[in-house]
């Protein structure tokens, strides 16, 4: 007895339409529940292609999967023109979004989340020049909260807006050096009572 025979969800009847061949055809007939659920899984599975040096509407060149004709799955694109040179990670309907690494024109290297092609999400800023700037990006650069760190050692803690240090308080051998807010320096006196400058 076979085991679909004995197994008492499928009857007699069904256990015969998987192994029997449809008349002169050679082909096995599927159950129409089966041929359901695989269309519905072919609807929903990405189809990815790749492409090499695929030049966009920008002129920029893009190697990777597509999807629709979009970069869609992992890929590079190399810029034509901007601040930006190139990008190595993950894209969703043409743009920058998952993980990745962003380098600029000028050296600088960003490595972290994207979302619709720009910084979003945990991410970290290495600069030509030795400094960081690690922690959640908001709307690209706009905001960003958490530490920038000097090469010297020095480092602010805090909210940066825009590049510049908004709400925090700067660290240099572990002892707070100057607090910040609302994008003004404090002057503070020993005993960090501090007055807007």
């Amino acid at each position: 007895m076979s085991i679909i025979s004995s197994t008492p969800l499928l009857s007699k009847q069904k256990s015969q339409s998987y192994s029997s061949c449809d008349q002169g055809s050679g082909m096995a007939q599927i159950d129409p529940v089966v041929q359901l659920a695989l269309q519905m899984l072919q609807q929903q599975a990405p189809i990815l292609d790749r492409v090499e040096n695929l030049k966009l509407g920008t002129q920029d060149i893009y190697s990777g999967q597509i999807k629709n004709g979009k970069p869609h799955g992992a890929g590079e694109l190399k810029y034509a023109q901007g601040n930006r040179k190139k990008y190595e990670g993950e894209f969703a309907d043409g743009l920058p979004d998952g993980e990745g690494r962003l380098w600029f024109q000028d050296g600088d290297i960003y490595v972290g989340s994207f979302v619709k092609g720009e910084r979003e999400g945990r991410g970290e800023m290495a600069f030509i020049g030795g400094d960081k700037l690690s922690g959640n990006f908001s709307n690209g650069n706009d905001k960003v909260v958490g530490t920038f760190t000097w090469r010297s050692g020095k480092y602010f803690t805090g909210e940066l807006r825009n590049g510049k240090f908004w709400d925090g308080d700067t660290y240099w051998f572990g002892s707070r050096d100057t607090s910040w807010k609302e994008g003004k320096t404090l002057c503070c006196n020993r005993d960090w009572h501090c007055t807007i400058q």
